[in-house]
């Protein structure tokens, strides 16, 4: 995976580029926006919905892994232990500010820097697969 560093506040476009191996130029030109226009003073953003309708559209998708699922609320968690494990590959994970490339032992991020993924804080992942 190539390190592609983000312009602005659009690290959802420039890791789902990444890891789909195309231009953020291009990939914003097919959702029809960078995510960078505000509303109400709010940049809008690229939701992961719209990274993933592309990727269908080119015989790809990504499921969702939790890093810290819960079955009954935030008391009860899920005994999930091996997340790295079911994301073993490559994809995107996020957390509540910041979006990043991944591939299997490598966060690449989009402000420019290559670390473990063990050292991004994660909430969840989405892993890329290929349509059969």
């Amino acid at each position: 995976m190539r390190l592609l560093r983000q312009v602005g506040p659009t690290c959802m476009l420039y890791s789902a580029a990444m890891v789909l191996e195309i231009d953020p130029r291009i990939l914003a030109k097919i959702l029809g926006h960078d995510g960078t226009e505000k509303v109400n003073g709010y940049h809008v953003g690229i939701h992961f919905q719209e990274i993933q309708q592309y990727a269908l559209s080119i015989g790809k998708h990504f499921y969702t892994v939790e890093a810290a699922p819960y079955q009954a609320g935030p008391d009860v968690p899920a005994p999930v232990t091996d997340f790295y494990q079911k994301i073993y590959g490559r994809g995107i994970m996020v957390n509540d500010s910041h979006a990043v490339a991944y591939e299997y032992d490598s966060v690449y991020d989009p402000q420019g820097r290559i670390y473990p993924v063990n050292e991004f804080q994660v909430m969840e992942a989405y892993v890329l697969c290929t349509n059969h």
